[in-house]
């Protein structure tokens, strides 16, 4: 059978547009993250430096400062690559991100649910029961939403109306729906009086818009000064932070153990717990004819109360590292990352995948 010369032309087209769109998304990487990025032409590398650059921006507060072209994240969407897939649900807006709760990769769910509507959230669950992390995320959120609701209903609709509280969290509301997407100024004046009028047709209150229209600009004029000074900061050369004398993070970063003396080392360390593989991952074990049953690490806590230090990444790393290494060693299919556990500054989440 013969291929025609149009459906060659077909498979050309499409090889030329899928590379056409790669290139602009690592352009667009480089522009967005700039030095702060690896420079270079690989997708996925650069996808992975945008990731790790995105888990500091999100301990620090500052992620919404990140304006993705929204055409372009969405082409790539359907990318092989997890970790590409990973940034794509990361950079989207939420209404498009929400797609992807329920991608094949554990690690891309579990980004898509942190923002999408746990109404989708919990259809994923049921979709993917095993997946621990992503029953953690649901439940952290669930539990943040309800407070927030018993918050909201503490005060009647009109004495909310007549406080200054009402106005913050309106405007907090408005800078979170529409400067996170990377919209400029020009969307505020419309945007207020689009709840001006909401609010008159439902709850027959009359907002001021002036009033919340001002609160908003304070709130963005508040939120540049702060970039800037966070920027003014990261381009100082900082000195070390203060630390005990005997940190036992720093001490096993410098040890020189084997990679199973490491593990065992860094299990008691940060208190890891263990679970049994799941069903939907067991069944690819290449030694299926061990007694014992295979656990793996699941949760772990940093050995001090604050959040994660450049010290405990470097730890954790050199961990899954470890782990990784004993699993290919062994010749089965799995691989291990971490990442920030949502209920504590100082819990670790492990994730399991198939590599």
């Amino acid at each position: 059978m013969r291929l025609k010369i149009s459906d060659l032309q077909r498979v050309v087209e499409t090889a030329l547009k899928e590379k056409n769109e790669v290139e602009n998304f690592c352009n667009e990487i480089k522009r967005v993250f700039g030095p702060t990025v690896v420079v270079s032409d690989d997708v996925v590398k650069l996808s992975e430096q945008a990731n790790d650059r995105l888990n500091v921006l999100e301990r620090t507060g500052r992620k919404n400062s990140i304006q993705f072209s929204r055409s372009i994240a969405q082409k790539l969407s359907t990318h092989e690559s997890s970790e590409v897939r990973k940034l794509v649900a990361r950079v989207l807006p939420v209404d498009e991100a929400t797609k992807l709760v329920n991608d094949k990769s554990h690690t891309v769910r579990i980004e898509a649910a942190k923002r999408a509507p746990l109404a989708e959230v919990k259809r994923s669950i049921a979709r993917f029961p095993n997946d621990v992390a992503l029953k953690e995320v649901y439940s952290s959120r669930l539990l943040s939403e309800k407070n927030s609701a018993l918050e909201a209903s503490a005060k009647g609709p009109e004495e909310d109306f007549m406080s200054d509280t009402w106005y913050e969290k309106s405007a907090k509301k408005l800078v979170q729906d529409y400067y996170a997407a990377g919209l400029d100024t020009g969307w505020v004046n419309s945007a207020v009086n689009q709840v001006v009028l909401s609010n008159r047709a439902t709850n027959r209150f009359n907002v001021d818009s002036m009033k919340l229209y001002k609160t908003v600009l304070k709130l963005l004029a508040d939120r540049e000064e702060l970039m800037e000074e966070e920027a003014l900061k990261e381009s100082k050369v900082s000195l070390p932070p203060v630390e005990l004398a005997d940190d036992p993070v720093e001490s096993l970063n410098e040890s020189t153990l084997s990679a199973s003396e490491y593990i065992e080392k860094a299990n008691s360390l940060f208190n890891v717990k263990f679970s049994v593989i799941p069903p939907g991952l067991k069944k690819h074990r290449l030694g299926e004819n061990y007694r014992a049953v295979a656990m793996v690490p699941t949760v772990a806590f940093l050995p001090h109360k604050r959040s994660i230090r450049y010290e405990d990444e470097t730890a954790l790393d050199k961990y899954t590292k470890c782990w990784n290494m004993q699993q290919r060693l062994s010749g089965e299919p799995y691989k291990l990352s971490w990442s920030p556990h949502p209920d504590a500054q100082n819990k670790i989440s492990f994730h399991l995948e198939l590599k």
